[in-house]
């Protein structure tokens, strides 16, 4: 599992909007891309992002509570990627993400496969709820 991943501040807007339509534990939520953090908007052919929350949230290093995983999928020629995040909020409020985990069945799968994106959650070190 990766280790070295940073944590990376989502926008506020983007925060706001995201903590507000993820707010009920374990359920998987199937987001607009655009509504994507803007770090994200380099990356090619994103095609779907979902989240869901953790039902027991996790405290971590530097003061940070991580709150869930959100899953972004995206076509690269015959192949279908999933990248693997967690959000995590600090003391202050602010709205983080770190990833992505990619060691999972699932990151790729061939275009058009059949492939639940709830099965994708619950392959990080924070996936314990």
């Amino acid at each position: 599992m990766q280790t070295n991943l940073k944590w990376t501040l989502i926008g506020e807007d983007k925060a706001e909007a995201f903590l507000t339509e993820t707010s009920t534990p374990g359920i998987v939520y199937g987001r607009d891309p655009e509504l994507l953090p803007d770090n994200f908007t380099d990356m090619p052919g994103v095609s779907s992002y979902y989240a869901r929350d953790f039902i027991t949230p996790q405290s971590c290093e530097n003061g940070f509570t991580v709150r869930g995983e959100m899953v972004v999928s995206r076509a690269d020629d015959d192949l279908m990627k999933n990248y693997l995040y967690v959000f995590a909020q600090n003391s202050e409020g602010a709205v983080f993400f770190k990833g992505p985990y990619k060691n999972f069945a699932g990151h790729h799968v061939n275009s058009g496969q059949g492939f639940p994106a709830g099965s994708i959650f619950g392959n990080t070190p924070f996936s314990g709820s």
